[in-house]
């Protein structure tokens, strides 16, 4: 069982080590500015998304995917939080800065969104990019389950260690 546990611990370490190289790297694909609006135009008024990133990873984005948060102080609920992507044509070449109007549906979630509000904060997050082989560029996964499970066998094998310590 000991030995089980410790392997387990183990390639749960590598796992979460992973993800965070992955999360490290991805940060380095920045979200410069970011802003929510509906655009005045002489018949409708549509959602847009504003942003401009910056690829510093050293390898040409083809994709990104992001997590949208729209809210206001002192909300506890959001107004929108949805995710939403991105298949840039021509890539963003590292070093590169683009700005980018994205269209949202306008009968999805940011359709919805309050157009008479002021005080909206939008928040972007980077969860996934595709380099330009349009395949994920950092794989990794690490969830509330795997931190919990990694925990538990920590403090399970702490215990082992402490009950063996008792016996000498």
């Amino acid at each position: 069982v000991n030995e089980a546990l410790r392997a387990e611990a183990q390639h749960l370490r590598e796992l979460k080590a992973k993800y965070d190289a992955a999360q490290a790297s991805m940060a380095k694909f920045e979200v410069m500015r970011s802003r929510f609006y509906f655009s005045k135009d002489e018949f409708s008024s549509d959602p847009v998304i504003d942003l401009t990133v910056r690829n510093s990873t050293g390898q040409a984005i083809s994709r990104f995917y992001c997590r949208g948060v729209l809210s206001s102080p002192g909300r506890e609920t959001p107004w929108v939080d949805d995710t939403f992507n991105y298949s840039v044509r021509g890539g963003i070449q590292p070093g590169e800065t683009k700005q980018f109007q994205l269209s949202p549906n306008m009968f999805g979630p940011w359709g919805r969104a309050p157009k008479d509000r002021q005080d909206m904060v939008f928040t972007v997050t980077v969860y996934r990019l595709d380099g330009s082989d349009e395949n994920e560029l950092y794989p990794a996964e690490w969830s509330d389950e795997d931190a919990k499970r990694l925990a538990n066998v920590e403090r399970m094998l702490g215990e082992q260690r402490q009950r063996a310590v008792r016996c000498w």
